[in-house]
């Protein structure tokens, strides 16, 4: 009983960490999620289940099976990987919502795939053109691990609570699925700008979610304000990009 507290303790307060950082610069979170690789942290981990999703410990695990040795890398080898992983990621999200059931099923294989893209950059300066992408990816499967971890966490059933509360939890997935491989969002996506107005439509349940998760025991609603924080700083970017408000400020954010 008294381990079962210390973890929960310790992972409430690394989430409050978090979502406080969240909240006062989301750069800083950025370089949160990014370091998260680099480093191994347990960041976010609700549940020792993480350690199946932490690229660092697959590395560590499996690196003589890696295909090429360090030092033996360019950033030139993992451009094409990266893209591929990027394009990979974004063919779990649609429009209507996140697939996270085949993401989940294929989750050993995404993370092998993503671990030999680190180990290929590891020790390499990145040139700006390749950070970017490199953050954002990192950032991007984050979001899905920390989702997927979330639901599993917790255990939501197939219940319409559950679901909306699945479907909320969502958003900041969908929302960095708008984005293009430079982590910029990408008005010229189809069906862009109902994707977003979906997306704000889908926030707007927030509060209905919030007294769902207040009848159930244990810190439910700090996680989740994790992700909710993160979603509305780039839904706000999300919405400087559609036409009509480039439009309204000449072009210029």
């Amino acid at each position: 009983m008294r381990i079962q507290v210390a973890v929960a303790a310790s992972a409430l307060f690394s989430c409050i960490t978090k979502a406080a950082l969240v909240i006062g610069n989301q750069d800083e979170i950025i370089e949160q999620d990014q370091n998260f690789f680099e480093n191994g942290s347990t960041i976010g981990a609700f549940s020792p289940k993480m350690a199946e999703f932490d690229a660092n410990n697959y590395m560590n695990s499996h690196g003589s099976n890696a295909s090429t040795s360090p030092g033996a890398n360019t950033i030139d080898d993992a451009v094409e990987p990266l893209q591929k992983f990027i394009a990979r990621l974004n063919g779990f999200v649609n429009e209507s919502c996140f697939d996270a059931t085949a993401f989940g099923d294929q989750i050993v294989d995404i993370t092998k795939q993503h671990a030999d893209i680190v180990h290929k950059v590891r020790n390499l300066l990145h040139p700006k053109h390749f950070s970017d992408q490199y953050m954002f990816a990192n950032r991007f499967f984050l979001s899905m691990v920390t989702y997927l971890n979330s639901l599993r966490y917790y255990g939501l059933s197939a219940s319409a609570e559950d679901d909306s509360v699945a479907s909320l939890a969502s958003l900041y997935v969908r929302a960095l699925a708008l984005h293009n491989s430079q982590g910029v969002p990408d008005p010229s996506l189809k069906g862009y700008e109902s994707a977003v107005a979906s997306l704000v439509v889908l926030s707007k349940s927030r509060e209905k979610v919030q007294r769902y998760l207040a009848k159930k025991p244990g810190f439910e609603w700090i996680f989740f304000q994790i992700s909710f924080a993160q979603a509305e700083c780039v839904l706000e970017e999300l919405q400087r990009y559609l036409p009509r408000q480039r439009e309204s400020s000449g072009g210029m954010f």
